[in-house]
């Protein structure tokens, strides 16, 4: 008949059934530490992602606060630009009309003046043949031609 194992003094009769059993329940302890570990080394990864993730937003947050603050900028040096563009054209306009003014002025005031200056510069020339008026009619002329151009042009 079969004798039971005595260790240490102990007699203990261990079946086949419980051995089985404590297979079955080493076999699920080390499946469990096995799991355990694997969700541990997954929940790690998952860890350091979520803070590789919000350090990532949070770099981004302070790009889009640079970025709002360049637009920013922008639109007060445009609105500077716009300023000062409609300040020169308002300085040009102003000297436009000015030259257009004394251009008028100056036509309704030559053309009187030419006239009279050709009539005399005709009579010198007509009594006097020399070089001396020769030359003189010929600047006159260029004169009178340089004022009738301007007359014209300022209208």
């Amino acid at each position: 008949m079969y004798q039971p194992l005595n260790v240490f003094g102990l007699s203990n009769v261990l079946s086949n059934e419980h051995i089985n059993y404590q297979l079955m329940l080493l076999m699920i302890t080390v499946l469990v530490i096995y799991f355990a570990l694997e969700f541990d080394s997954e929940y790690m990864t998952a860890r350091a992602r979520k803070i590789e993730v919000k350090e990532k937003i949070e770099e981004l947050n302070r790009e889009n606060h640079l970025i709002a603050l360049q637009q920013e900028k922008l639109k007060e040096l445009n609105t500077s630009l716009e300023n000062k563009i409609a300040i020169r054209v308002g300085e040009l306009i102003k000297s436009n009309r000015k030259i257009s003014k004394y251009l008028r002025i100056s036509a309704r005031e030559i053309s009187p003046a030419v006239t009279d200056l050709m009539e005399r510069i005709e009579h010198l020339s007509n009594s006097n043949s020399s070089e001396y008026s020769v030359w003189l009619r010929k600047s006159a002329v260029k004169l009178v031609n340089s004022f009738t151009k301007m007359k014209y042009d300022g209208r």
